[in-house]
């Protein structure tokens, strides 16, 4: 307000740096051990200590790291929203980005996230990547129709 900035322009400012706090934030999950992922033979499977939360839930043994997927989703994003994406884009590119890879990640998890029955077996998190998705589609949209100059 003090530099009289609209919300477009705000956004869109903001979008890449609202990636990178996320993603920072992302590295606190995986050191508390929550939000992780279910087990796995996969050699990227991650071994949390013995009294940790997913040890509680899935005895002692690795499980997927989706606090750190969901870490080096949203760096990408920003990355790219930061150098790639045209500026007027960049906060569309972002709800598009960051709903698809976090509906993806989210097969992954392996804790208790509560639930919404809106779609069955999709966890709340889901459902809200759908609408994140979906608003960065009519966000977009609205913006390749607006006429030159109108920005």
């Amino acid at each position: 307000k003090f530099l009289r900035i609209n919300l477009t322009t705000y956004v869109s400012l903001m979008a890449p740096f609202i990636c990178y706090a996320h993603a920072w934030g992302r590295t606190g999950c995986f050191m508390a051990g929550c939000c992780h992922g279910l087990p796995t033979d996969c050699m990227i499977g991650i071994q949390f200590p013995k009294n940790s939360i997913p040890c509680k839930m899935h005895g002692f043994e690795p499980v997927h790291a989706t606090q750190l997927y969901e870490m080096a989703t949203l760096i990408i994003i920003g990355l790219s929203a930061q150098f790639i994406i045209k500026y007027k884009y960049r906060f569309c590119f972002y709800l598009i980005s960051y709903g698809f890879g976090r509906f993806l990640i989210e097969f992954l998890r392996g804790d208790e996230r509560g639930t919404f029955s809106l779609i069955p077996n999709f966890s709340p998190s889901q459902h809200l990547s759908l609408v994140f998705i979906l608003t960065g589609g009519l966000l977009g949209i609205s913006l390749v129709k607006k006429p030159p100059g109108a920005d």
